[in-house]
């Protein structure tokens, strides 16, 4: 469980790792630790054709107590205690990359904090899986004295559940995850269904776009062909696939060119897993699999997370593509057919924001009967601006400007549904742009039923319909003009990174209380 600090400020992260982990005596000393070691050993020794070992490793970076505490309990399967003070520390290991904590859960399994200082190793988190994958591959499995065949036999038969620090989940969840592995020996990772936690009208869209995103996309992925992304915040690995050498040789690589900072730094979870599709192993989806993570609940914070992904999905995506003919004789999941479907999905991406623009002239001509060329220059001088604000200012005020315009199309947003509803009912629904948004709403509707325990989240299609000329347009601009800010973008806010967080406002609690209220559940058990 690697955790990003500073030299100065490891001190402070065990501190708020001890508030989070509050268990009596539950510290081991070091010969405690040494009989451990042995013991585990011994019994691999014997067991090693059948031991099935899953390791649980997190990463964090400026998680809160909250967001700690809620991990924790998922992998202790029960709610931490609130009292405080009943630490006594025994074992605090000073390392070559900063210090490692040794801690003993309830069941008698060893929980290590390793304390990374970025002043002695390299920060951000591909880093930090690397640092845990060395230990725990190279060092537990390939170090170990026992024969080849039987280090082979235990990469085979050992897995690494791959969380973030404020990850939430249930063990059938990551059992879920260890059958679907034992199925197949090529699958080499396996990822499950993701729900943004949080608060806020960022949450509400994220909750939507997620819920889409696993109803049609990662559907269609698992059918057709592989996944093309599993999520660092609930995935399980493999160890033997890890261990490849043009798996995790690669995922080691230094970024030197501009591209590879994108494609390396940017989204890691894609590119080890364009690694994995590369060399032939399957990348499976377990909808039956929840895990929760918290979303970012601030516009900036959203932005920056996507200004982030957006370009690494292209770029990975783009890789795969180039070199599909390794794609096609490595992988045996990967057929003509998927690459062709990638093909057009990335094309479309490519085009997202041409598209959105021309859909919205359209749609304000059909719904208020302006003059066409009147519609385009009043989308295309806001758009122009922002496009020259990423140019010459900086981050801050090209996120200030974004923010106005969302705000502001959301309103054009609205007033178009207003005026394409009467459309429907006072005319017909024969006309194309009538047509388009109720079999939109239709395809919608119909995944929502297929899916009745996260029926609730079609509520939040109207934030997310709303939303579409900022995520889609001015974020993707947003992300294009800024690929050359490296970054992290996110849990860097004092507030986010001390627990303090802004109250809800009348609305957000109002809407919040949707999902749980009685019609709302009486509509789920019926479709259930």
């Amino acid at each position: 469980m690697p955790a990003h600090s500073n030299g100065f400020a490891i001190e402070q992260s065990l501190a708020v790792f001890q508030t989070a982990v509050t268990k009596q005596n539950c510290f081991v000393s070091k010969e405690e630790y040494i009989a451990e070691m042995d013991d585990e050993l011994r019994i691999r020794n014997a067991e090693v054709d059948r031991t099935l070992t899953m390791y649980v490793c997190a990463t964090m970076w400026h998680e809160t107590e909250e967001e700690m505490s809620q991990m924790l309990s998922s992998i202790l399967n029960e709610s931490l205690p609130e009292e405080d003070g009943c630490f006594e520390t025994r074992v605090l290991v000073g390392t070559p990359y900063g210090g490692r904590l040794v801690v003993r859960l309830p069941a008698g399994t060893l929980l290590f904090v390793h304390l990374k200082d970025k002043q002695l190793i390299r920060h951000k988190k591909r880093w930090s899986q690397v640092m845990y994958m060395y230990y725990l591959l190279g060092h537990r499995i390939m170090d170990s004295p026992l024969s080849l065949e039987d280090r082979q036999q235990m990469a085979d038969n050992t897995f690494i559940l791959a969380l973030d620090g404020d990850s939430k989940f249930e063990p059938e969840a990551a059992l879920r995850l260890l059958q679907l592995m034992k199925q197949k020996s090529d699958i080499g990772c396996a990822c499950g269904r993701i729900h943004p936690i949080g608060r806020g009208i960022m949450v509400w869209y994220q909750k939507f776009e997620y819920a889409i995103a696993h109803w049609f996309q990662k559907a269609a992925e698992h059918v057709f062909g592989c996944v093309l992304c599993a999520p660092g915040c609930f995935s399980l690995f493999r160890a033997s696939a890890l261990m490849d050498d043009n798996i995790m040789h690669k995922y080691t690589k230094t970024a030197s060119l501009p591209r590879h900072f994108v494609q390396y730094d940017q989204g890691e979870d894609r590119w080890l897993s364009t690694l994995l599709l590369k060399q032939g192993y399957r990348i499976e989806y377990a909808a039956a699999s929840d895990a929760e993570t918290y979303a970012p609940e601030g516009f900036e914070e959203f932005f920056n997370q996507r200004r982030r992904w957006t370009p690494s999905s292209i770029a990975n995506t783009i890789d795969l593509l180039a070199d599909y003919k390794r794609a096609l004789n490595n992988n045996s999941s990967i057929s003509s057919a998927y690459i062709f479907y990638q093909f057009i999905v990335i094309f479309f991406s490519m085009l997202g924001p041409a598209i959105i623009f021309s859909m919205l002239v359209f749609s304000q001509v059909a719904a208020f009967g302006v003059d066409s060329s009147r519609v385009v220059w009043w989308n295309g001088v806001p758009i122009s601006l922002f496009i020259a604000s990423c140019f010459l200012f900086e981050s801050n005020f090209q996120l200030t400007f974004a923010k106005v315009m969302s705000l502001v199309y959301a309103f054009v947003m609205l007033a178009v549904l207003v005026a394409t509803t009467s459309q429907i009912v006072l005319e017909t629904v024969v006309s194309p742009t009538s047509m388009f948004i109720v079999t939109m709403v239709l395809i919608f509707f119909t995944a929502a039923c297929m899916h009745p325990r996260e029926f609730t989240n079609i509520i939040y299609g109207c934030v997310f319909f709303l939303m579409i000329p900022s995520t889609y347009v001015f974020l993707s601009l947003y992300s294009l003009i800024n690929l050359n800010v490296i970054n992290w973008g996110t849990r860097e806010a004092v507030a986010k990174a001390t627990g303090q967080a802004k109250p809800k406002s009348p609305l957000e609690r109002w809407v919040e209380k949707i999902p749980s209220s009685k019609p709302a559940r009486l509509c789920s058990r019926l479709l259930c």
